[in-house]
């Protein structure tokens, strides 16, 4: 009888390691999976026009989210942009000899007024470096009408 709750022991510890010993190497894999695609650059070419698409909600920080990538069933993927992502890279495209102007398109600006001036005040920084901004879209909201009023 001792000798049986020895094995029975002994395999409920050997189960017990091995599953650890998965979910862990499961955590692994996806984390480095997702370090990897969101520590890529872009390749920027000469003569590239920044598209600003505002589509998503706009949050005043971007939510590091390590699973928005990943197409999971019954996850929702949803997007959000941050404002502080927004106006630093049309802050970067002004200094950016390789982009030469910003294609703007916010057919559907999801944010509040604060929020909302402060990308059309980067917008406006942008425009006095001399590059241009040409705005299209097939409505505007006033938010929207707002925003293209810079280009």
């Amino acid at each position: 009888m001792r000798s049986f709750f020895k094995y029975v022991l002994a395999t409920v510890t050997g189960i017990t390691i091995v599953v650890i010993l998965f979910f862990v190497l499961i955590i692994g894999l996806v984390m480095s999976t997702v370090s990897q695609s969101s520590n890529r650059d872009a390749d920027v070419p000469s003569n590239a026009v920044l598209y600003v698409s505002l589509n998503h909600d706009i949050t005043e920080r971007t939510n590091e989210n390590p699973l928005e990538g990943l197409n999971v069933p019954g996850y929702a993927n949803t997007k959000s942009l941050g404002l502080n992502d927004i106006v630093a890279r049309i802050a970067a495209a002004k200094t950016d000899s390789r982009i030469k102007g910003i294609y703007l398109n916010p057919s559907y600006v999801n944010t509040g007024m604060a929020s909302l001036k402060e990308i059309h005040d980067a917008l406006q920084d942008f425009k006095s470096s001399g590059k241009f901004i040409v705005a299209y879209s097939d409505s505007y909201t006033q938010k929207a009408y707002y925003l293209a009023s810079v280009a």
